[in-house]
This record gives structure tokens, sequence and C-alpha cells, in this order.
């Protein structure tokens, strides 16, 4: 069974920016721990 995680997708696109490296570090940190693939769900914010 694995664990759901929400992660806001601003982090997802600072991993990919290069206009930030710092906050692009952090994203890439924040989210090594993290099995990101193809199979991974992205919802719209609801609210």
């Amino acid at each position: 069974m694995s664990d759901r995680v929400f992660l806001d997708t601003n982090i997802l696109m600072y991993g990919y920016s290069q206009d930030e490296p710092d906050k692009q570090q952090r994203a890439i940190e924040s989210t090594s721990g993290y099995n990101l693939n193809s199979s991974n769900l992205i919802t719209s914010d609801s609210g």
C-alpha cells in the first residue's frame, strides 16, 4: 500500500524553474524522498 502525499504545484514548478535557484534547490530537496513519476496525480485547486 502506498501513502498519498499532497505537494503544492508551486513546489513542482520551482523544481523546474531556473529563475530562482534558491527556491529550486529547496523544491528539489523537499521532494527528493518521493517517487514522482507518470503515475502521480495532479489536481486543480477546488477553492
